[in-house]
């Protein structure tokens, strides 16, 4: 029997393969690439992006019947909405508006495994960083249960995800992959120092991404300051309504220009520009399931110096000039790996963070995901819908 390639060629007397329908939940991800990058490196391969997920059984009368995969990444808002403020929790409580949407997620994939729509969540936190209460836990749970593959970006997820949603789930692990094209070309160091205002002839370390209190940005702060102003460190991103940014900027302000705190969101080519005027990014992190900073710092050049997490353990074995990983929670611990790491010579550095995001490629990353898709459509499910098959709103 002929097979068609997973690449989406074809191969002499092979038939061509065809085209699969993959929605998503969000369909794109405002401050984070990560989304949009995946769904290109699956277009490559043949599977067609058709917009969002509306988790719910009308939108599968409605068209989405059309599409072969539908595929969530961060589902809490399915559940919780869009809303914030302890105003919208209360009637979120009173008329039980998360536990119906629960109930409707569980439907809508139930429907969905009937039509042979292909049900995947990537899980990119095991649970909700600033805490899950028993509805997040009950859909989490409805996702797992009734998910055909469940993605995550690490064996040691992968493990996590067992421990706590059963030993038997299909789970399928990937890398993460690079950020290559997701951000502009960078200014050159002293320019986007001088851009940040960081002193142009000392080292600079940063904390990148949202602010928030699991990200531990405490203690990079407390490394740093224990490290006699021979070092400086930037941090910049949208606060967490959790998060006590008032406390840090305050800090910032007593440091005498150690510590520069940008409290907004980041554009691409401030991003870009802050991960150009490190030496390192520091990843100091209490809790972590996968790290698209870590991806985007080896992306635009620069190592990471992260916690002793399996997520951060497992990325940096075999990859020492990527960065390194200091004992969790102890900030001599990171100011000595800072230091051991800058000591490595830049030009080496940056020639082993190169050849890191060489073999990272998302069109390379994502082939274990597209063979276990076309495992599962080997041929064309019956369309029983008639009219365009249009991206599905």
């Amino acid at each position: 029997m002929i097979s068609a390639s997973c690449d989406g060629g074809t191969h002499a007397d092979q038939p061509a393969v065809r085209t699969l329908r993959l929605a998503s939940y969000p369909d794109s991800n405002p401050g984070n690439p990560y989304v949009d990058l995946f769904n290109d490196a699956l277009a490559a391969h043949g599977i067609e992006h058709a917009g969002r997920v509306v988790p719910d059984r009308s939108w599968l009368d409605e068209g989405g019947r059309n599409v072969d995969i539908v595929h969530i990444h961060w589902p809490e808002r399915i559940w919780r909405g869009k809303r914030r403020g302890r105003l919208d929790r209360l009637v979120a409580w009173c008329t039980l508006r998360s536990a119906r949407g629960v109930w409707r997620l569980r439907r809508f994939l139930t429907r969905a495994g009937q039509l042979g729509i292909t049900r995947v969540w990537t899980v990119h936190n095991v649970a909700h960083h600033e805490g899950a209460s028993a509805i997040d836990r009950w859909g989490y749970r409805v996702l797992a249960r009734q998910s055909d593959i469940l993605l995550c970006f690490s064996n040691a997820a992968a493990e996590a995800i067992r421990h706590e949603y059963g030993s038997k789930l299909p789970i399928l692990v990937i890398s993460l992959g690079s950020y290559k094209g997701a951000y502009p070309t960078p200014s050159p160091k002293a320019d986007a120092r001088a851009r940040f205002g960081l002193h142009a002839d000392l080292p600079v370390v940063s904390c990148l991404g949202l602010l928030r209190p699991y990200k531990g940005l405490e203690l990079a702060c407390d490394a740093v300051e224990s490290m006699n102003n021979r070092i400086q460190l930037l941090i910049g991103g949208q606060p967490n309504r959790e998060f006590d940014i008032d406390a840090l900027v305050a800090r910032a302000e007593a440091s005498h220009g150690r510590i520069v705190v940008l409290p907004r969101v980041l554009t691409n080519a401030e991003f870009s520009d802050a991960v150009a005027a490190s030496d390192a990014v520091v990843l100091p992190y209490h809790a972590v399931t996968g790290s698209g900073v870590l991806f985007a710092a080896w992306t635009l050049g620069a190592g990471v110096v992260a916690s002793d997490l399996p997520f951060f353990r497992e990325m940096l074995d075999g990859r020492p000039l990527g960065g390194r990983t200091f004992r969790l929670g102890d900030s001599t611990a990171l100011a000595n790996a800072l230091t051991a790491y800058l000591e490595v010579p830049v030009d080496e550095r940056r020639r082993g963070i190169a050849a890191i995001v060489d073999d990272l490629s998302p069109e390379h990353v994502v082939v274990p995901f597209v063979e276990a898709l076309r495992l599962r459509h080997p041929i064309s499910r019956v369309d029983t819908t008639t009219g365009p098959k249009g991206p599905v709103r």
